[in-house]
């Protein structure tokens, strides 16, 4: 009998504890930071032969922002590249492998409350309207 108390003490401390237990502030970086893995890779050997297909470029890109993350689609534009995500999340950013600065710019497809509805989204590809820049 007391381990059954100790137990329903435990359970209802938890909820208590956990809902009580103060956010953390949202990440409001915006900073994204790109780094090229291209000589790490030519470091580690030759790179793959894939017949006509030729790899010229690698890059990582990182931020802490929150809007940041789940990009699946990626795609070519007369500037550089514009990447989808699936929690509505754009990404538009130049060639990092040509001269000149480096600019991304994040913006948001559409505007969801996902903490509030839990929407179901998925992005699997993008294509760009040849001559402009509409999704």
């Amino acid at each position: 009998m007391r381990s059954f108390r100790l137990a329903l003490l435990i359970l209802a401390l938890v909820p208590t504890v956990y809902l009580r237990a103060p956010k953390p502030p949202p990440v409001t970086d915006r900073r994204i930071g790109l780094v090229d893995l291209m000589p790490e890779l030519r470091r580690a050997g030759p790179l793959p032969d894939a017949g006509e297909l030729q790899l010229l470029g690698a890059w990582q890109l990182t931020s802490r922002h929150d809007d940041f993350g789940n990009f699946s689609g990626l795609a070519q534009t007369a500037e550089g590249f514009v990447s989808v995500g699936d929690r509505g999340g754009v990404m538009w950013f130049t060639r990092p492998d040509r001269p000149g600065p480096w600019h991304t710019r994040l913006t948001r497809l559409i505007q969801l409350d996902w903490q509030k509805y839990h929407y179901d989204t998925d992005a699997e590809s993008v294509a760009v309207g040849p001559g402009t820049r509409d999704l």
